[in-house]
């Protein structure tokens, strides 16, 4: 019996166009994760300005259009972003502030992040009020959410450090460079 053999094999092509050149393995996998990322979050987002009404707090159509808009402008950039710098079409250090970061996994840049902190910081704000405005039995759910907003808003902006540059010590990815 012949032993099984994997072969991994790319397809350069779409329909006879040829996108290794521009969309090539390690970018389409950066944008691919970043996109389930941001998709998740923005949902969220959306889904807590839909809720926000049940909890008493209302809302206007202004900063939900605000916070919806500024959350799309800056998933759409975030993977215009990740895209330039992978192709090497953005000159350091602006890289490492509006493209990729070089990393494995977290590749968005710092501008980026920090705007994504801002926009969690806004909706946790939004839950810790809605937590003083709800009806009694879900005071505490608005609470908690707020505080793990809050705590993901501490993340991001720790995971944004350092804003201009990289650390001395930084070390780009193997799997991100394109050879």
């Amino acid at each position: 019996m012949a032993p099984i053999q994997c072969i991994y094999t790319q397809i350069p092509s779409l329909y006879g166009i040829n996108l290794i050149p521009v969309l090539p393995f390690n970018i389409s996998r950066a944008l691919h994760y970043t996109l389930t990322v941001l998709w998740i979050a923005v949902t969220w987002i959306t889904f807590s300005f839909f809720v926000f009404p049940y909890f008493g707090l209302s809302v206007t159509r202004g900063q939900v259009l605000t916070v919806l808009i500024i959350g799309v402008l800056t998933s759409i950039s975030t993977l215009l972003g990740i895209w330039m710098s992978y192709l090497q079409l953005i000159p350091a250090p602006w890289w490492f502030i509006i493209g990729a970061q070089g990393r494995g996994a977290t590749t968005q840049g710092t501008l980026w992040l920090i705007l994504i902190t801002a926009i969690l910081g806004y909706v946790s704000y939004l839950w810790n009020k809605a937590s003083r405005t709800a009806p009694e039995p879900l005071r505490s759910f608005a609470k908690i959410l707020s505080i793990t907003i809050a705590g993901t808003v501490a993340g991001a902006f720790i995971g944004a450090l350092p804003i201009v540059q990289p650390w001395p010590d930084f070390q780009v990815d193997d799997d991100t460079c394109i050879c």
